[in-house]
């Protein structure tokens, strides 16, 4: 299933074009995405409220009321144009208005994409016993500038990863009802892309040596694991936070990355893996 943030760019392009049915569709998906997102933010629907009202809830909680106003209503006002009205905006006037559009999404995944937020999944994950452990991983863990979700990855002792032996799982909805069960935020979050995990049998990974090929193999990248073991933080209940202690068998795969960084393995493997994927 191809999660909200990675269809920002057919939505752009359909916003180009000179069909009036294609930017119609552009102004709906992108209204959509922030539909989807405010549910992900928690800001839910309200009897027969619609998405601008929603928003400015959310604006007014956040202190960002400037998206209720100037461009981004215009935006607003010209998807109802379309949708009710069959008025679609011109080219170049549709591109401002899902640029608008695209500003208010990533406001909204900036507030929802934080390591706080990261914690709070964890801890409830963690109290409804569905995990032993909880690691972070990712642009969020490595503190980038501006991260696209939340990548976790879950330790059990086999009860809930035996539902997916191929481990990356978020698309997986047997794993999602036992993860999130009726949880409406986390799955709008899951929807728009902005959180993703994956899964593992803490107990065997490392151990078992079937079951660590098999899910190294599986992964769309072969070195996931590796590469992921550098920066795994770990979800601490005491403290509330993330910590840098990770289990044995990540210490040893760090230690086998920066061998694979000095002998250059990592990045000739990357590069071929690129140049494969560019044909």
């Amino acid at each position: 299933m191809k999660r909200l943030n990675d269809r920002w760019s057919e939505i752009r392009s359909a916003a180009r074009s000179a069909d009036p049915f294609d930017r119609t569709f552009a102004l709906s998906a992108a209204v959509t995405c922030i539909e989807v997102a405010l549910a992900a933010l928690r800001i839910e629907r309200r009897d027969r409220e619609g998405v601008q009202s929603r928003l400015r809830r959310w604006a007014e909680q956040t202190a960002k009321t400037e998206f209720t106003r100037g461009e981004y209503f215009e935006a607003f006002e010209a998807r109802n144009a379309a949708v009710h009205r069959h008025v679609a905006a011109e080219p170049k006037i549709c591109q401002e208005h899902v640029s608008a559009l695209s500003d208010v999404w990533r406001a909204m995944r900036r507030a929802y994409v934080t390591r706080e937020n990261a914690a709070t999944v964890a801890k409830a994950i963690l109290d409804a016993n569905v995990v032993t452990d909880v690691f972070l991983f990712g642009s969020l863990a490595r503190r980038k500038s501006e991260p696209k979700d939340i990548d976790l990855l879950f330790f059990d002792r086999g009860d809930v990863s035996t539902l997916n032996w191929h481990g990356y799982s978020s698309a997986d909805f047997l794993l999602e009802d036992e993860l999130f069960g009726s949880s409406s935020h986390w799955r709008a979050a899951l929807e728009c892309g902005w959180l993703d995990y994956v899964f593992v049998d803490g107990t065997r990974f490392g151990e078992d040596r079937a079951y660590t090929l098999s899910l190294c193999q599986s992964q769309r990248d072969p070195l996931f694991m590796i590469n992921i073991s550098d920066i795994l933080l770990t979800y601490d209940r005491h403290s509330g936070g993330w910590v840098d202690r990770r289990p044995q068998v990540f210490q040893r795969l760090a230690n086998l990355r920066r061998l694979l960084e000095t002998e250059n393995v990592i990045g000739d493997f990357q590069r071929r893996k690129g140049r494969l994927t560019s044909r």
